[in-house]
């Protein structure tokens, strides 16, 4: 009898011991698969569910840090530092908190980061520079005519809102748009 309460009390501290060591187990895979990541730019848009059309629940500031709960597609769904859950397109996050200058960036930064941008701040990183003193004075000695110059310094000065951005990313199905 008392060999069979031996046994009983050894098969139930096996499955204590199973039992704690697949709960530590499983708060250390749920610690070690949390990632963070930062709003990349101001005003990040927080949407309902994974999809650009999706309702807006809220936005980040820049450098804002979110948990990743979940990956689907090119939107992640994420926990927000007041604590909301919601979705947001997998661009517009880092892996690391973002310098907190307006740095510039180009176009590009415009598509994923910041709201507006000159054509002119572009300069250093693609070929859309405008018309250098230099290069006017070339462009006026090869006969180009003063309508298409102003047409090039029109388009330096030519500034997007991110309202218009949204409108034209939604249009033709690009970035967070995107299926």
């Amino acid at each position: 009898m008392r060999i069979h309460s031996k046994s009983k009390f050894r098969h139930a501290l096996r499955k204590a011991v199973l039992i704690l060591a697949i709960a530590l187990l499983s708060s250390i895979s749920n610690t070690a698969f949390a990632e963070t990541m930062y709003s990349k730019k101001a005003d990040v848009v927080l949407k309902e569910s994974a999809s650009g059309s999706a309702k807006d629940i809220g936005t980040l500031s820049k450098g804002e840090s979110v948990e990743i709960l979940k990956k689907d597609g090119k939107y992640y769904q994420a926990k927000t530092e007041s604590g909301k859950t919601g979705w947001i397109f997998k661009f517009h996050l880092s892996d690391s908190a973002p310098e907190q200058s307006d740095g510039g960036g180009g176009l590009l930064a415009a598509l994923g980061g910041r709201s507006d941008v000159s054509a002119s701040e572009s300069a250093s990183s693609s070929s859309i520079r405008g018309l250098s003193p230099v290069s006017e004075k070339h462009a006026k000695d090869k006969g180009i005519s003063d309508a298409d110059i102003q047409a090039v310094k029109d388009m330096e000065n030519l500034k997007i809102t991110s309202t218009e951005l949204k409108q034209f990313l939604a249009q033709r199905k690009l970035g967070p748009f995107s299926k």
